[in-house]
C-alpha cells in the first residue's frame, strides 16, 4: 500500500520551516555560548594556577627572608645580604642603632620655654620682676628710652635667671614692637 503524502498548505509549510531554522539557530547559539564560557574558564582556571604559584614562590622567598633576618638578628652585627632569595634582589642592610638617650640638643640657643611652664617658675620669675621694680628709682627724671631699655633688661634677665639661659650669645634684634618701645 502507498502510503499518502500529505501537501500542506506553502503558508504552513514556510512557518513551519522559520520555526526548524530558529530552533536550529538557538541550539548552534547555545553551543557557541557553552564554548566561548568553556574557553573563559580554561583561561581563568590558567591565571588562578599562575597565580597560586606566584603565591608559593613569594611565600617561599619571604620565609628565606625572614630566616635569614632572625639568624642575622642572633649574631647583633650590622650585616649587607644581597641574594636571590630576597624579594626583587635588594640589598639589604640589618643593624642595630643605639642612641644616647640623654643627648643634649646643642642647636637650641633659645631660652628653655619647658621650665617656664612649671608653677615654682612663674613664682620666682614674679618675685624678681617686683624685687626690681623697688630697686627702680621712682623720680621721674630719667629719660624714656633709659626706662624702657631698663625694663627690656629686667625682664629679659629674670626670665634668664629663673629659666637658666641655655646659650652665651644674645640675641639683640628684636621685633619693632620690641625696640620701637610698642609705639
Amino acid at each position: 500500500m502507498l502510503e499518502k503524502k500529505e501537501v500542506l498548505p506553502k503558508s504552513q509549510s514556510a512557518n513551519l520551516q522559520v520555526a526548524l531554522l530558529t530552533s536550529k539557530l538557538v541550539n548552534v547559539e547555545k553551543q557557541e555560548w557553552r564554548i566561548v564560557v568553556e574557553e573563559n574558564q580554561r583561561v581563568n582556571d590558567k591565571k588562578i594556577q599562575q597565580l597560586q604559584d606566584n603565591l608559593s614562590q613569594v611565600r617561599a622567598e619571604l620565609e628565606s627572608s625572614q630566616d635569614m633576618i632572625q639568624t642575622l638578628e642572633e649574631q647583633k652585627l650590622p650585616h649587607l645580604l644581597k641574594s636571590e632569595s630576597l624579594i626583587n634582589q635588594n640589598t639589604l642592610l640589618l643593624s642595630k642603632l643605639e642612641c644616647c638617650e640623654n643627648q643634649v640638643n646643642l642647636q637650641n640657643k633659645a631660652i628653655s620655654d619647658l621650665q617656664s611652664s612649671l608653677k615654682k617658675v612663674h613664682e620666682d620669675y614674679d618675685d624678681l620682676l617686683r624685687h626690681n621694680e623697688v630697686a627702680r628709682p621712682k623720680d621721674g627724671t630719667q629719660h624714656v628710652e633709659f626706662e624702657w631699655e631698663k625694663f627690656k633688661n629686667i625682664l629679659v634677665g629674670a626670665a634668664e635667671e629663673v629659666c637658666e639661659r641655655t646659650s652665651s650669645k644674645r640675641k639683640w634684634k628684636r621685633t619693632p614692637w620690641w625696640n620701637d618701645r610698642g609705639a
